[in-house]
């Protein structure tokens, strides 16, 4: 970031609306999945224990209706707010692919409880996230109730709560130490699947909360990682890719979105979306401004290897949205995939659409030269394609394009 984007940005910073990221991407709020599924010895199915459904409770209650995105993210957008959304599922298969973080909680006070019955639903249970590339994001919470009622008793205490209440009991200590022990033989368990120890504790109501927010901010991370590795590498292909294309016919009449060995503009675009809109959904937009430029960028710097446009009736499509700089105005699938980045999409609207959302990144962070520069490099780029046709067919979709292009952006 240059001096004088610095300067734009701690003048703007404090005007950002913290609801705007969510109103303009349409972002679902990050999952987590309370898995509480307990079995009995026979290993069916019980019903869940009445203290693990208010325990479900108690932790949504203490993250809604947000949480300050800087206890996950660091550089995120001051003031900028994460709406976590708390599932509770029975099926291990539950919510497994589509959530941040998944949370065991199993009561280990039930008179069915076994160290064994934990094994034999981890097991499956952690299985199944290693297929996803998501066993970091499994945390398991054990809940006695000896042990939460002795917590309490001493966070009510220090904090001065029962100095009003007339012979408040204190829990039995034999029976918190009793608790204590109990949850040993089960931590073993987890330890010999291989769970690390900051993947398992015992759930104290004063604790649970930090102690998930911890994880957040770890699964955070290493999803961050994990969608920037996928981006980046496949970008490294890119350039073996042109070589081995050229002279291949891939870019015959200038239409080609995809190289003689498989690599894809629109596939590259979409796991760079999904990085940026993950970087959104915590307030780090300077970080998805930086994804979205380069998902621009490498068009720019290569636009003659690549079609731009196949159809006058792209324009006409074009023409009708309201504000074509506006990321709001583009349909988006069921999978949460900006159709205009799906591979049958014409690159001019994939590339409008990025456009959009580095300018809307950019007037976020009160970079409105830099917005501007964006979109006279794509006014740029778009002339250059449009003059190297001869047909009149393209002259006129030349005309109707500066009568919507020659309109600025908006920016108020």
């Amino acid at each position: 970031m240059t001096q004088a984007e610095r300067h734009e940005t701690s003048s703007s910073s404090s005007l950002h609306d913290v609801d705007s990221v969510q109103e303009c991407f349409a972002l679902a709020p990050p999952m987590v999945t309370c898995l509480v599924r307990h079995i009995d010895r026979t290993m069916a199915e019980v019903t869940t224990p009445p203290i693990i459904e208010r325990c479900v409770v108690e932790l949504q209650s203490y993250f809604q209706p947000h949480i300050d995105a800087s206890r996950v993210v660091e550089n995120c957008v001051p003031g900028s707010k994460v709406q976590l959304q708390f599932g509770k599922a029975m099926d291990i298969n539950a919510g497994t692919s589509s959530s941040l973080l998944h949370l065991y909680i199993l009561a280990v006070d039930q008179p069915y409880s076994r160290p064994r019955l934990l094994s034999h639903v981890v097991k499956k249970w952690r299985t199944l996230l290693e297929g996803l590339g998501q066993e970091g994001s499994a945390f398991v919470m054990l809940y006695h109730q000896d042990l939460v009622d002795a917590a309490s008793f001493s966070t009510k205490r220090a904090s001065g709560v029962l100095g009003d209440i007339h012979g408040a009991k204190e829990p039995d200590q034999r029976k918190a130490d009793a608790a204590v022990a109990a949850l040993e033989p089960y931590f073993d368990e987890l330890k010999a699947l291989h769970f690390a120890p900051h993947q398992m504790c015992a759930y104290l109501p004063n604790e649970a909360p930090i102690r998930i927010a911890e994880r957040l901010r770890a699964v955070v991370s290493e999803r961050t990682t994990r969608l920037t590795a996928a981006f980046d590498s496949y970008q490294k292909r890119q350039i073996r890719s042109l070589h081995a294309s050229y002279g291949s016919g891939n870019y015959t009449n200038g239409n080609a979105t995809l190289t003689a060995d498989g690599w894809n503009l629109h596939e590259w675009w979409r796991r760079g979306y999904e990085l940026a809109i993950h970087l959104l959904q915590f307030g780090s937009v300077s970080e998805a401004r930086k994804v979205f430029a380069k998902m621009f960028s490498l068009y720019y710097y290569h636009s003659e290897d690549y079609g731009f446009m196949k159809s006058r009736a792209t324009l006409v499509r074009l023409g009708k949205l309201p504000n074509v700089f506006d990321p709001r105005v583009f349909l988006t699938g069921s999978d949460g995939c900006p159709s205009v980045l799906l591979d049958d999409a014409e690159i001019l609207e994939g590339l409008l659409f990025i456009l959009a959302c580095e300018m809307w990144c950019a007037l976020q962070l009160g970079l409105r030269n830099a917005a501007f520069a964006r979109y006279k490099e794509f006014l740029q780029v778009a002339r250059e394609k449009f003059t190297e046709e001869t047909t009149s067919k393209f002259t006129e979709a030349w005309e109707l394009f500066f009568c919507f292009a020659a309109h600025s952006p908006r920016c108020g």
